[in-house]
């Protein structure tokens, strides 16, 4: 089973899947508790699914952007967990995650489809601006079921900023993430509520779309590198140097 982890924002998802599908998942609350609960969180699902560390052959972990320290401390214990299980690791972007998550949810009356449907999928980047993703879907090799392909790389903007992108997509936008309900309604209004569908907040298991998409990488043959696997914050944090007087050292001798 592959076990994937997202703890990019305020609210931590786990979930355990076997060939893609899910068998488990647990999601709380983890606000700025991401060190102390997450471990937590993974034996809780391990135990709800009866399955001992060892029915684990993969793990999967969201790599950002998000809370610095949460896409920081998900990271660090998918990298300690691979390397003591000795499993695959892959890390999927967050916002893929939340786009997999959006495709999968959305009303089957959408009759979402390659080539006639796009996804945006942000998440709050604070100072009024959002992280964001455009998303086409496409299907990998010969699976009937679509899964999203990112369109270009994950960028901060602002919502004017958004609209332009928008206007050389034809077909049906559906809008997923996590956000205010005043970004909400100003991305409604900038790119059209006749052509958007806004999918109702974030996925509490987002962990699903994570890990489907790292089973995808995993079936191709790809893993990533424990050691060079590293969150994707898209913006340096806000404190990146100490803002403590350093402490003067001992007098030069005469």
């Amino acid at each position: 089973m592959l076990l994937a982890i997202d703890a990019s924002t305020n609210w931590a998802s786990l979930a355990l899947l076997r060939e893609g599908r899910p068998v488990a998942t647990h999601h709380w609350a983890i606000g700025q508790q991401h060190s102390t609960q997450l471990f937590g969180g993974i034996d809780t699902l391990l135990a709800a699914a009866d399955a001992p560390h060892g029915a684990v052959t993969a793990v999967a972990v969201a790599t950002g952007p998000g809370s610095f320290n949460g896409t920081r401390v998900a990271v660090t214990a998918a990298k300690t967990l691979a390397f003591v299980w000795d499993v695959p690791l892959i890390g999927v972007p967050t916002l893929d995650g939340l786009a997999e998550d959006a495709l999968r949810e959305s009303d089957p009356a959408l009759s979402l489809t390659p080539g006639d449907a796009s996804i945006l999928a942000v998440l709050e980047a604070g100072r009024d601006e959002l992280y964001l993703c455009w998303y086409d879907l496409t299907r990998a090799g010969t699976a009937a079921v679509p899964h999203v392909q990112p369109r270009g790389p994950i960028i901060i903007a602002q919502v004017p900023d958004i609209v332009a992108p928008a206007s050389d997509r034809s077909g049906s936008i559906v809008l997923c993430g996590e956000y205010s309900d005043a970004h909400a309604g100003a991305l409604v209004a900038a790119l059209g509520p006749e052509r958007l569908t806004v999918h109702a907040g974030g996925a509490p298991d987002r962990a699903i779309g994570i890990g489907q998409l790292a089973w995808l990488r995993l079936a191709a043959g790809e893993r990533d590198d424990p050691l060079a696997l590293a969150p994707s914050y898209v913006r340096r944090p806000n404190i990146t140097t100490s803002t403590r007087h350093p402490i003067p050292g001992p007098p030069e001798r005469a």
